[in-house]
């Protein structure tokens, strides 16, 4: 009994990440940010863009990895809530292509983190008024 019920509760996970995965599948995927050393990219998604209140927005990140030239794998989708007036940022989920969440401690528990330089700044200044 116990190990249908694990059973079952692995697919119910499993199934919900893809589902989750898959409503992370926008079209408006642009480039805002190279790391040309640890060749990563980020994206934003324009179609995810939201605003939820006057000063924050939510949008979707992709982080993509170059395993040859001009082919990237996909890595993760992370999906952030932005204070654009406060220049901190909270975690709202994040997602691997695999469907199951790859949050390490950085992503856990929806702290508010402050936006300084590199590619968070560099988001803020794509998807902020």
């Amino acid at each position: 009994m116990k190990r249908a019920l694990y059973i079952t509760a692995m697919m119910l996970l499993f199934a919900g990440g893809q589902y989750l995965y898959g409503q992370t599948k926008g079209e408006g995927w642009l480039v805002y940010y190279i790391d040309d050393i640890a060749r990563v990219k980020f994206y934003y998604d324009k179609m995810s863009l939201a605003r939820v209140e006057k000063d924050k927005v939510t949008v979707w990140q992709k982080v993509t990895e170059e395993v040859r030239p001009n082919d990237e794998q996909e890595k993760m989708k992370i999906h952030l809530k932005i204070d654009c007036r406060q220049k901190t940022y909270d975690v709202l989920s994040a997602v691997s292509p695999s469907g199951f969440a790859e949050v390490g401690d950085i992503y856990s528990g929806h702290k508010k983190r402050y936006i300084e330089e590199g590619q968070l700044r560099a988001l803020m200044e794509n998807v902020c008024p």
